[in-house]
């Protein structure tokens, strides 16, 4: 198997993305996807590579085996851009509010973020609970 079509099958496996989506993608057959993850075929049409690497979020030069890591950070930052780019004034709105959702979930937060959850009053708290609230706020050592 070659370098590049291990790093293809590999990538495509991350992302749980089938042969045949990639093959539709490419608008080739889900065998000839095969043949370039065994390395039966060894060389791409020039345009593939780069196509491959933009739908599998990953640089050409990953791919290739010219890097050892992808920088997967900056793919996704530019994957991103370019959907919320797709979207019109709603959509950006609903983007940016789902985004901001995720980042109140500890499990899709890094572990280095420090950011500050708001407080929010709950609806049918008790008197007593509503001042132990404010009671925190107002410590100084808090």
């Amino acid at each position: 198997m070659s370098v590049t079509g291990k790093r293809i099958q590999e990538r495509r496996k991350q992302l749980g993305i089938s042969a045949d989506m990639l093959a539709e993608h490419l608008g080739v057959s889900r065998s000839t996807i095969f043949r370039y993850e065994n390395g039966s075929i060894e060389k791409f049409p020039a345009n593939f590579v780069s196509r491959i690497a933009k739908y599998l979020q990953t640089t050409e030069k990953y791919l290739m085996g010219w890097e050892e890591e992808s920088d997967k950070s900056a793919n996704d930052s530019l994957l991103i851009m370019e959907y919320y780019e797709m979207l019109n004034d709603m959509g950006k709105h609903e983007a940016t509010k789902r985004v901001g959702e995720l980042t109140g979930l500890l499990q899709y937060v890094k572990e280095d973020t420090s950011y500050v959850n708001a407080a929010h009053a709950i609806i049918g708290a008790s008197e007593e609970d509503r001042q132990f609230d404010e009671d925190i706020m107002d410590d100084e050592n808090f």
